[in-house]
């Protein structure tokens, strides 16, 4: 069901594709940066929705989705410093969720007093708007960095928005159609072989129809609304799973839920490897890594259209530092050291606004022993 109604102005994103990303800006007439002027703060960041959401956005930011998911990067990519704070609520009513830190410290570099973070934000259970009642939401995000030019000083960004609708039944669909909620997922990087789903409907169902990156995939017949379903031998690379309802009726779910994931090759498949040994044992990623103890060691591997890169390692008390390149810039080091138990960590070395290629290095940087696990490139 469409709403005729206009579309309150309070974003400047357009939206052209859901498979595409679309980056969010601060309104024009912005203009509290917190207490410096506007010209002395970063960036305002930016909305990342290459992985589809909100889900299920359509070209009148409308959506049957009752989950709001987003995740959030620098306005400017040199910003390493940044923190997130995010709120939530109705455009031109009530506030759903006040601001709030949002950060995902992804990677901690205490020695360059740096910290490279992105941003993070879910909330499900939200209200389905009808033609009388239109549910109409609004997502800001800001940066903040302490200390970014004067001690103790709180540098704030202009807030980024975006704004959407919540409708019943499917936008520009079948009257009557269920539709469909994926509320359980892999994660962003999958560091295992299996996953679990957890699907439902908003009415009961005769069965549902899956696929994992195209191909039909068993979710069988269910008579209620909610089911879980498990996939085992899930390779290296980007998936994308999808779920369709068939209610009682016969009638389907026009769009299917969808949800995104990768999953990182394992190093010690990699052929790039120059005085990093290959070992297995139980902990590391698929109980496999490689490691080295001699400094300057590396692992060299190509790629190219890819939009993000992550590097999944072990940490421990006791292990060094490994730096690692894009080209010629050094881009992240990576402090494996912890008085943790040993433990696996993903870390975003880099994610490009472009599909990007170029060589990519990760070097043993002390002589203290490293673990490199696996290494994640994906064009999502």
């Amino acid at each position: 069901m469409r709403f005729a109604r206009p579309l309150t102005a309070v974003s400047v994103i357009a939206l052209t594709s859901l498979a595409l990303p679309f980056v969010g800006t601060a309104p024009a007439d912005a203009s509290t940066c917190g207490p410096l002027s506007c010209e002395a703060t970063m960036p305002p960041p930016v909305i990342d929705a290459t992985a589809g959401t909100p889900v299920g956005v359509d070209d009148q930011k409308e959506t049957t989705s009752t989950t709001a998911e987003f995740t959030v990067a620098p306005g400017d990519p040199e910003d390493v410093k940044a923190s997130y704070e995010c709120r939530l609520e109705y455009v031109g009513g009530a506030v759903i969720q006040d601001w709030t830190d949002c950060t995902v410290d992804t990677d901690p570099d205490p020695a360059a007093n740096k910290v490279d973070n992105i941003g993070s934000y879910t909330r499900a259970g939200l209200a389905v708007g009808t033609s009388a009642d239109p549910k109409h939401y609004q997502f800001s995000v800001r940066t903040t960095i302490v200390g970014g030019l004067l001690d103790n000083t709180t540098l704030t960004s202009a807030p980024t928005l975006f704004d959407w609708y919540i409708v019943e039944g499917e936008p520009g669909g079948e009257e009557g159609a269920p539709r469909t909620i994926i509320s359980s997922a892999p994660s962003r990087w999958l560091t295992q072989n299996w996953f679990s789903v957890d699907i439902s409907a908003s009415e009961a169902v005769d069965h549902y129809n899956c696929t994992l990156d195209g191909h039909v995939k068993p979710c069988g017949t269910n008579s209620g609304t909610k089911k879980r379903f498990d996939y085992f031998g899930t390779g290296p690379g980007d998936h994308i799973i999808t779920v369709q309802a068939v209610d009682k009726d016969l009638i389907v779910d026009p769009t299917p839920a969808t949800a995104r994931f990768s999953v990182p090759k394992s190093a010690i498949w990699m052929s790039g490897l120059h005085g990093f040994k290959k070992a297995t044992g139980s902990g590391p990623m698929l109980d496999q890594y490689v490691y080295a103890t001699k400094k300057g060691a590396y692992i060299v591997k190509g790629f190219s259209a890819v939009r993000e890169v992550v590097v999944v390692v072990s940490k421990a008390k006791g292990l060094g530092t490994l730096k690692v390149y894009i080209g010629n810039n050094l881009v992240k080091r990576i402090h494996e050291d912890s008085t943790n138990k040993l433990y696996r960590q993903v870390i975003r070395v880099k994610r490009f606004k472009h599909l990007h290629k170029g060589p990519l290095r990760i070097v043993a940087a002390s002589g203290k022993k490293v673990i490199v696990e696996a290494v994640g490139l994906s064009r999502f």
